[in-house]
């Protein structure tokens, strides 16, 4: 038996999008600071938090552009 908890006694929900960037047969991959407290050192897809009021979609067009300067826009997205 595992000490587990119910997903609403954890703590706050942040709802968050990470994706996935393919092109052709590579994939783009960010490298979290090496001083990062979470995680540090780790490859990533971009993403971050969705803000309020901001839907899936958007808050991932959103954040693959802040972090990576590419734009996508909703028809390149797989669900």
């Amino acid at each position: 038996m595992t000490n587990s908890k119910p997903l609403f006694e954890c703590g706050k929900l942040i709802p968050t999008v990470e994706c996935l960037i393919l092109y052709q047969d590579k994939v783009l991959l960010l490298k979290r600071s090496l001083t990062s407290s979470k995680f540090p050192g780790f490859y990533i897809g971009p993403g971050g938090h969705v803000d309020e009021n901001e839907d899936y979609v958007t808050a991932a067009i959103r954040e693959v552009y802040e972090e990576t300067d590419v734009k996508v826009n909703s028809k390149s997205i797989i669900k």
